[in-house]
């Protein structure tokens, strides 16, 4: 389940669950899809408790950039753990996305 954080320095922070498989995936990308119509801009997205993404988490991740690349808005992912971080460097999806490395960065970046 993703947890709305609230804001930090007027930005949405949404944090990602513990895993992000199957059904979870489906449940973040509903969930963060209503965050980013509710605020639009750039929302953040806090990673630091992810410990595992499916093929359907990296799905969902380039579906919501390419959505708010579409509405121009933003997404700015932080938090990744070395595991996490590994898996978005060989899907390519590191050249894709913005990511800080904590949500104190991603949130003054944007701000």
């Amino acid at each position: 389940m993703v947890t709305q954080i609230g804001r930090e320095h007027r930005v949405p922070v949404i944090r990602a669950p513990r895993r992000l498989v199957g059904v979870d995936a489906q449940v973040f990308h509903d969930q963060l899809d209503a965050a980013a119509e509710a605020a639009p801009g750039v929302v953040v997205i806090d990673m630091a408790d992810l410990v595992h993404i499916s093929n359907a988490g990296l799905r969902v991740i380039m579906q919501a950039a390419r959505k708010a690349r579409g509405r121009n808005a933003g997404l700015v992912f932080c938090s990744l753990s070395d595991d996490v971080r590994s898996v978005f460097r060989t899907s390519g999806l590191d050249r894709l996305v913005d990511i800080r490395p904590s949500r104190e960065d991603a949130t003054r970046a944007v701000d």
